[in-house]
């Protein structure tokens, strides 16, 4: 039963994840000549540059338990409940964490990057839609505490993915 599941978690994180690279693509075509080349490079690498060394840890720390057991059924356990229960926190950190990186673009730049807004906020909305659908069906199969967890880890994952790494 789980393999189905499995499936369509993973297919409505696709879709989730395509839907954030258009907003993304989109907001860079509104953007173009708009702010500042670096800000919005800024703008565009910044969520993932912050929320990349999550998605690397737990999947070293899956390695890594892999490695010491030796056990590939196992292995494949670990990453079954890494991409039930962390994957689609991660997922929903991505738009909000852009989303506040834009609102930071429209403090500095004003009224000219509204435009901006009116095209990522519609597939940034569809890609945590499709990220909470993915949650709902995974809840109703693990136990209740998933929920709790999946809201905690999202505000967590989507705080990292917007505050700035203090500079030595």
């Amino acid at each position: 039963m789980l393999d189905p599941l499995l499936i369509l978690v993973l297919s409505l994180l696709t879709c989730s994840l395509l839907a954030y690279v258009a907003a993304l693509a989109f907001v860079l075509v509104a953007l173009t000549g708009v702010v500042g080349e670096e800000h919005l490079r800024e703008f565009l690498l910044s969520p993932l540059a912050r929320l990349g060394p999550y998605l690397l840890f737990f999947l070293a720390l899956i390695g890594l338990v892999g490695a010491v057991f030796k056990d590939l059924g196992f292995l494949a356990q670990m990453l079954v409940a890494f991409s039930l229960v962390i994957l689609p926190s991660l997922v929903v950190a991505f738009p909000v964490s852009s989303c506040f990186l834009l609102a930071c673009l429209a403090a500095r730049y004003g009224r000219r990057t509204w435009p901006a807004f009116v095209v990522f906020l519609p597939p940034a909305a569809l890609s945590l839609y499709l990220a909470f659908t993915a949650s709902s069906f995974i809840s109703a199969y693990l136990l209740e505490g998933y929920t709790p967890f999946f809201l905690v880890s999202s505000v967590v994952f989507s705080v990292g993915g917007c505050v700035r790494a203090p500079s030595a």
